[in-house]
């Protein structure tokens, strides 16, 4: 009798799993509302409509270009909040959480 995992050759990281699971959305520093993460630049695009109309997304305090080639080979999410239309880039985000 086989498993299941090596019967259909499903692969998972785990060390992946777990570091995107332990890394939770910061507030919106606005609106206070708990934001949401995207891997790539389309992604904000489908919920922000200004990032669809311009093609680019701008990390709200440092003005940096969301969507990097460089966060997306360390799999680095960019953070959102849908309803104040802002981002914030994967540096940013880790000077907002040793702030508090």
């Amino acid at each position: 009798m086989t498993d299941s995992l090596s019967k259909h050759h499903v692969l998972r990281d785990y060390y992946k799993e777990m570091k995107q699971a332990a890394s939770v959305p910061m507030k919106c520093p606005y609106c206070k509302r708990q934001g949401r993460f995207a891997a790539s630049t389309y992604e904000i695009a489908k919920r922000i409509p200004s990032v669809m109309a311009e093609g680019m997304a701008l990390c709200h305090f440092c003005e940096a270009p969301i969507g990097r080639q460089a966060d997306a080979v360390l799999q680095l999410r960019s953070w959102y909040c849908g309803y104040c239309e802002l981002c914030v880039c994967p540096a940013c985000q880790k000077k907002h959480q040793q702030r508090r």
